[in-house]
């Protein structure tokens, strides 16, 4: 069962990719009615495979580096167990911001490329996403604060729809 479940986000990834495109296309409306569909499983399969590749260099890299603090005996921790798990923890807290940071550059625009295009390819268009990001470093900047502070989970901020419209 454990093995099956992050199968369930690429249906939820495919939504997400629908509800862009839907707000694209009309920012009025609310968002689209939940169908399971081929569309929605292949785009989903297509954004999960990219926070794959973006994630995995940070998940490869959790290991050598817990290894490196743990040999530092940054922790003056008898028990040999709890020093690995110190610097487990130590190497998640280390990674974390740069994978959050490459996520964050990278996402909106790759997502907002391929929805409104359907293509794939633009997914994987780094460059271009850094290049959106330096173009409208303004708007980027305040979509994603308010997408990383609490009410913006509650509340649908105006620049959403600049963005949108310039994606």
């Amino acid at each position: 069962m454990l093995l099956i479940l992050p199968l369930g986000f690429i249906p939820v990834l495919g939504y997400a990719i629908s509800a862009t495109r839907a707000a694209g296309a009309d920012p009025a409306q609310g968002p689209p009615p939940w169908k399971l569909s081929i569309r929605l499983l292949s785009d989903g399969f297509w954004t999960a495979l990219l926070l794959l590749l973006l994630t995995a260099p940070f998940v490869l890299a959790l290991n050598p580096l817990a290894d490196g603090l743990d040999r530092a005996h940054l922790w003056h921790v008898s028990d040999r167990v709890l020093s690995h798990i110190y610097a487990l923890v130590g190497a998640a807290f280390i990674l974390a911001l740069p994978w959050g940071l490459v996520l964050l550059v990278l996402i909106p625009h790759a997502v907002m490329r391929y929805a409104f295009s359907g293509r794939p390819l633009g997914l994987f268009d780094f460059p271009a996403a850094v290049r959106a990001v330096r173009q409208n470093f303004a708007t980027w900047n305040v979509a994603a604060a308010v997408r990383g502070s609490p009410a913006g989970h509650l509340l649908r901020h105006p620049c959403q729809r600049t963005c949108l419209r310039r994606a």
